[in-house]
């Protein structure tokens, strides 16, 4: 029996209507966004700093987009010249205007639009991954260090 055919015995078979749920979700806010927003960048394992004169890194971007529950900041190709940018350098600088700083992934969501870029990431201290012993390995998919300059 063909796939199409095995789907469309399913979906002849599974006819019920499954309403949807209502979610409501209680959005964390934030009284100051920097602070919560510093606390989240350091708790992501990357480093604030003061001044443009302290990024010491590879390359550095200008983000429009940061996120205080969890220090993510928004780069996509409009803003990157290559994907592979994120990837490859050792230490990466991030630049971002507190007036572009969000509560939230929801709200963070509301403000990119995929569809006018071709590539978006939201990316998140330095990169991290860890294997069935946990074993933590920095920098094994992408940068070893993160910078954020918030102006």
């Amino acid at each position: 029996m063909s796939r199409d055919k095995i789907l469309n015995r399913l979906k002849d078979i599974c006819k019920h209507d499954i309403p949807k749920e209502d979610f409501n979700i209680n959005l964390s806010t934030f009284e100051d966004r920097v602070s919560a927003f510093k606390e989240a960048v350091l708790s992501a394992g990357a480093k604030v700093v003061d001044s443009k004169d302290e990024l010491n890194c590879d390359i550095v971007f200008n983000s429009y987009l940061g996120v205080c529950e969890n220090g993510a900041v928004w780069l996509d190709d409009t803003i990157l010249k290559n994907r592979s940018d994120i990837v490859l350098p050792k230490s990466i600088g991030v630049i971002v205007d507190t007036k572009d700083l969000v509560d939230t992934m929801h709200q963070a969501y509301e403000r990119v639009s995929i569809e006018s870029v071709g590539y978006g990431v939201f990316l998140c201290g330095p990169s991290k991954t860890a294997d069935i012993e946990q074993a933590l390995v920095i920098g094994a998919h992408g940068a070893l260090e993160m910078q954020i300059l918030i102006t």
